[in-house]
């Protein structure tokens, strides 16, 4: 006959195990998306769950970049893009954030000396079709509650949502550097794509297609490169950050 003071355990376990499953499950959901898991699941599991099922022994978390002085009013979960490497887009909306109606003009020459390929029509089109800027005879400025970046010094902030998905490429592209860095044994793709899995600063899709064509592209603009026949990847001895 079973003992009723073992059927609070029973229920317990049970409990348990049905959100451990519970748990795989939104996990998967995550890496399937491509998407960083959040912080408070990791936090919740002491092993980190494969998109098998199965456990695997949870790997260090990557060591964040040094965060460059930031404007005031920045949350902890903003993300920071060197200028030069976001959407002449997020650029025009940076600029006219917090700001009385800018000449369009001034905006096309303060556009130029960050982004100096972009064409003026670029920034006359962004005007004309971005619902967030509202046209005045004094220039353009955001529609009130507009929520758009913040440019300080040589960096766009903001969070995730404000973004464009090839700004947050900038970001994740930039996390990569940042781990090769501190890795200069070099890594092989599928060894990023885990280890930026873990970095909760990253706050990027994230895949390791993604990080495959991250690397490509960078290669082709000589920021990193291959180490001989080994797969891995490390930052070129040219590269500098921020050149």
């Amino acid at each position: 006959m079973t003992n009723e003071n073992q059927l609070p355990d029973v229920k317990a376990t049970q409990a348990f195990l049905s959100w451990v499953e519970e748990g795989k499950k939104v996990w998967d959901m995550y890496e399937q998306s491509g998407l960083s898991v959040p912080p408070t699941l990791k936090r919740a599991f002491s092993e980190e769950l494969s998109s098998t099922g199965k456990n695997r022994i949870r790997p260090a978390s990557v060591r964040p970049p040094d965060r460059p002085d930031a404007p005031s009013g920045t949350e902890d979960d903003w993300i920071w893009i060197p200028a030069k490497d976001v959407s002449a887009r997020m650029l025009v909306l940076a600029l006219l954030n917090g700001k009385n109606p800018i000449p369009v003009r001034d905006i096309i020459n303060s556009v130029k000396e960050i982004l100096p390929t972009t064409p003026d029509g670029s920034v006359y089109n962004i005007g004309a079709q971005e619902k967030k800027i509202q046209k005045t005879d004094d220039g353009w400025k955001l529609i009130a509650g507009a929520k758009a970046p913040v440019l300080h010094k040589s960096f766009v902030w903001g969070p995730r949502e404000v973004f464009q998905k090839q700004d947050l490429a900038a970001f994740r592209r930039f996390g990569i550097r940042h781990l090769l860095a501190i890795t200069p044994g070099g890594l092989q793709v599928v060894q990023i794509s885990k280890q930026l899995q873990n970095a909760d600063w990253l706050r990027t899709p994230l895949s390791k297609d993604l990080v495959k064509l991250d690397l490509f592209l960078m290669k082709k603009h000589t920021m990193v490169k291959q180490q001989g026949n080994s797969k891995k990847w490390i930052l070129h001895p040219s590269f500098k950050e921020g050149q």
